[in-house]
């Protein structure tokens, strides 16, 4: 049974909301008919965004009381009164507005009330807030019968309506509902933080920069989305506006993930971020200026991130694995046409320009992004991606770095750090360019077990009789003829080298098989000749033109 949200307006006599069960018809004997609208609703006020909409089911019914059903069937068209609204307040000390035009719509405005019958066939009206309605007042709706035909004799009192209440729920932002076609509009620095009180767990809210924002005056940020079981969807479009000066966790007193997301459930695109400050050297927590957890796995529940079109540039301090540019760390992430400028220095391992960690959930993509800047840490710094877990399916291809990359430790990779997979499903770097600046290892090492690679640094696998691995891709790959290289196992040294897949072995200088102990199967790619610059290596990969521009000396983003 639905409440029925009707209000009989009169000077001398008032009547009160009722219940009445939808599925009952009642036939009583023939006398004229006398006609009142019924609104149905489940509650007392309506209450949505601007675009937000509610249907509420309309019926006419028989006045068996004061009159009686009609002789012959009925066609009942519903209309709005407005001067009823004066009529509602007078009787209920109210202030109540009439609401805009625009905030209903009749969907199915005429109904029939068969002859002998009690109540008609089911109507409906559409309601909702709309943006020039305030959020601090109640508006009305009087639903009338404004035409009968049909009976010859029938009667409507004037002093009957069906009142429907809206109201405009609060909202942060001075504009936008939040939804896919009326996103909020952030202006300032402040609304930046109303965000995280407008998320809803299991909902995608939509966000829009209306402005270029400077952060300076937010001091130290929360990241949003920072608390378990983080699963709040959001769609944040930067409209190609800047947020500057960014800070988060970046002095000692402290601590926790670190980036504008601390866990992004959903998409960021278009957006640039200039001059962020993230995480200190004491900070135990990865770091990923968009956000530090790209995704995540809780209470089985698999969360996806994707960062489209993104710009970022500025500083990354941590004492914790998985930092980088984009996001610290993947799961199941589509990371396409952003670049990264950083200088990251980590007491620890797995950092890198574009994605840090990437965990065994798998399924990840990076494609057309490209990475600067420095890089230090203590196992696989990279370019690109600084460790591929054992999780299968994950592609990074078309991308570039010229990241200054140290490893302190064990090694370290132009575009990827390294790569484990023993699943079924296949990883790839295809068509990659290392045009770092340096990639060393410094610590100095007598065995053979520590790789480095222009383009990856190492994989680890099921290795095959061949002495190939299963399911891992290597193809394309070229780096710059001058590169500085530095690795320290005596076998690992800078070579010119084919593709690689299951069927074709990584062999010849630079690499190790089948020997106790070691573990080095670095991918080099080929070295492209003297005076090529990199926008011309790209051009020999057949890289997409359409997305990259290729007329100066570094390919950039269109």
């Amino acid at each position: 049974m639905k409440k029925i949200f009707l209000i009989l307006a009169a000077f001398a006599t008032l009547l009160v909301p009722s219940c009445i069960n939808k599925n009952e018809v009642d036939e009583v004997p023939f006398m004229k008919g006398t006609f009142y609208p019924v609104a149905f609703s489940d509650v007392d006020i309506v209450v949505t965004m601007p675009k937000v909409t509610k249907v509420i089911d309309l019926r006419a019914y028989a006045d068996t009381l004061n009159g009686s059903v009609a002789s012959d069937n009925a066609t009942i068209t519903f209309g709005v009164n407005p001067d009823l609204v004066d009529v509602y307040n007078s009787a209920h000390g109210t202030n109540y507005k009439m609401a805009p035009n625009d905030a209903y719509e009749f969907t199915t405005g005429d109904v029939t009330l068969y002859k002998y019958n009690v109540r008609s066939t089911t109507g409906a009206i559409k309601v909702g807030a709309t943006q020039n309605m305030d959020m601090t007042s109640v508006y009305l709706i009087p639903v009338v019968i404004s035409a009968v035909s049909g009976p010859k004799e029938y009667e409507i009192p004037s002093d009957k309506a069906a009142y429907i209440l809206l109201s405009r729920a609060f909202s942060p932002f001075n504009n936008g509902s939040g939804s896919v076609d009326d996103p909020y509009v952030i202006m300032t620095a402040e609304e930046m933080l109303k965000i995280e009180e407008t998320l809803i767990e299991g909902s995608t809210i939509y966000y829009k920069l209306g402005a270029d924002i400077d952060m300076s005056s937010i001091g130290d940020w929360n990241p949003i989305n920072n608390v378990s079981p983080y699963q709040k969807k959001i769609d944040f479009d930067g409209d190609g506006h800047t947020l500057s000066n960014l800070t988060c966790r970046a002095d000692a007193e402290h601590a926790g993930n670190a980036g504008l997301f601390g866990v992004l459930w959903g998409e960021v695109r278009n957006l640039n971020i200039t001059n962020a400050a993230l995480g200190n050297t004491a900070n135990k927590y990865s770091s990923g200026i968009i956000a530090a957890y790209g995704g995540y796995l809780n209470n089985d529940v698999v969360m996806h991130a994707s960062a489209i079109n993104c710009h970022v540039q500025g500083t990354i301090r941590s004492s914790q694995y998985g930092n980088a540019g984009i996001f610290g760390r993947g799961y199941g992430v589509t990371v396409e046409r952003c670049s990264a400028d950083v200088d990251i220095v980590c007491s620890t391992h797995h950092n890198a320009g574009i994605l840090g960690y990437v965990e065994k959930t798998g399924g990840n993509t990076i494609k057309n992004c490209y990475s600067t800047g420095t890089i230090t840490g203590t196992r696989f710094s990279a370019g690109i991606a600084a460790y591929i877990a054992d999780g299968g399916g994950n592609l990074i291809s078309n991308c570039y770095s010229t990241v200054s990359a140290t490893s302190t430790n064990h090694g370290g990779g132009g575009i990827v750090g390294r790569i484990d997979n023993k699943t079924t499903d296949p990883d790839a770097v295809i068509n990659c360019i290392s045009w770092n600046e340096k990639i060393e290892l410094t610590v100095a090492r007598t065995d053979a077990n520590y790789s480095v690679g222009a383009i990856v640094g190492d994989c680890y696998g099921d290795l095959k009789e061949n002495g190939a691995l299963t399911n891992i891709t290597l193809k394309g790959g070229l780096r710059r003829a001058d590169l500085n290289f530095k690795a320290t196992a005596p076998s690992n040294v800078l070579a010119d080298q084919g593709d690689f897949d299951e069927n074709n072995p990584l062999t010849g200088p630079g690499t190790t098989s089948g020997v106790s102990g070691s573990h080095i199967f670095p991918y080099h790619g080929k070295a492209v000749a003297a005076g090529t610059t990199c926008s011309e290596a790209a051009k020999q990969l057949g890289w997409d033109e359409s997305i990259w521009n290729l007329s100066r000396e570094f390919p950039t983003l269109r």
